[in-house]
């Protein structure tokens, strides 16, 4: 990204996704800060570029929540990944992919924060409709199902929550 940054410019679409990609893979290592001031500069360079919500700045705000999320500010990830996920639904619809995915993101942070009935109603409903738009064995679909599990297991729903991840790794 260094050199990226010295040919193309710090604020060239190229360099800007390559450190958006940067930040989701420093957070993926557990390199939470460093993933979010990547994501935190990406941000203000396309929100100045593109405007607050152009889908490439949604999709760099929605990398931020997760960053946030990861370090434990919960509330500041939920109301990023809210903006993210209204923005979508108004401008692509509420059973659009991307959508889906933003629901998905504000599900999880629901469910790490406690608020599991909440967290379990949303990716129902969300799962729901990507099986309709993008089918039963989808990464996304897939993935929501995981997560469903997951907030079926902090529920003390063991059962429920065996049989959908066991399920859903079938798939």
């Amino acid at each position: 990204t260094e050199r990226m940054k010295r040919i193309l410019g710090p604020d060239h679409d190229d360099t800007l996704a390559a450190m958006d990609n940067l930040g989701v893979t420093l957070g993926s290592w557990d390199r939470f800060y460093e993933s979010m001031e990547v994501h935190r500069k990406v941000l203000q360079f396309r929100e100045r570029t593109l405007g607050a919500t152009h889908i490439e700045t949604l999709q760099t705000m929605q990398n931020l929540a997760m960053a946030l999320f990861d370090l434990q500010r919960s509330d500041e990830a939920k109301e990023l990944i809210l903006k993210v996920y209204n923005e979508r639904k108004s401008r692509l619809g509420k059973e659009h992919p991307w959508t889906l995915w933003a629901l998905c993101y504000l599900a999880k942070i629901y469910s790490g924060t406690g608020l599991l009935q909440q967290a379990e109603g949303m990716l129902i409903s969300g799962i729901a409709a990507a099986k309709r738009s993008l089918g039963e064995n989808h990464l996304g679909v897939l993935m929501g199902c995981c997560e469903l599990a997951r907030v079926y297991a902090r529920q003390s729903r063991y059962e429920e929550a065996d049989v959908l991840a066991r399920e859903t790794l079938l798939r």
